[in-house]
């Protein structure tokens, strides 16, 4: 019994941990306006921009943390988080990689007519990587 009490607050400090990382995105409308008017510093794939940070995590963040990049590839998924915030991701190279558009709730209606298996380009704010995928913040579909 208590190493079952010991696990289950593992997972309750986890879970905690991944609800304030995913809080604390910028997906505001004023955000996804300022990276639709900024300038791309990079067009790149999905598959070899999840390659890069599969390989070296901080030489990717050091290239690409902050920068606008417009990623292309096949969609993979298309949902809401678990804060209703809507997102599609990108296929990445091998399992548990790929690039997590987040959209704000405004660009929701952009996803219509699109769906996985699909080709796209998206533009966004890079924003390091969590849980095995390369997150984007304040996506549009380019």
């Amino acid at each position: 019994m208590t190493n079952l009490k010991k696990h289950l607050g593992s997972f309750i400090i986890i879970l905690l941990l991944i609800v304030l990382a995913i809080g604390s995105t910028d997906t505001s409308e004023e955000g996804t306006q300022e990276t639709k008017e900024r300038a791309a510093a990079y067009t790149i794939s999905a598959e070899e921009l999840s390659k890069e940070y599969s390989e070296n995590e901080v030489s990717a963040d050091e290239k690409y943390e902050g920068e606008i990049v417009i990623v292309y590839g096949t969609i993979d998924n298309i949902g809401k988080d678990i804060m209703d915030t809507p997102y599609i991701s990108l296929e990445g190279k091998g399992f548990m990689s790929g690039v997590q558009c987040m959209f704000d709730e405004s660009e929701a209606s952009s996803f219509r007519g699109i769906a996985e298996g699909d080709y796209i380009r998206i533009k966004g704010k890079v924003d390091g990587k969590s849980m095995g995928s390369v997150l984007l913040q304040n996506s549009s579909i380019q």
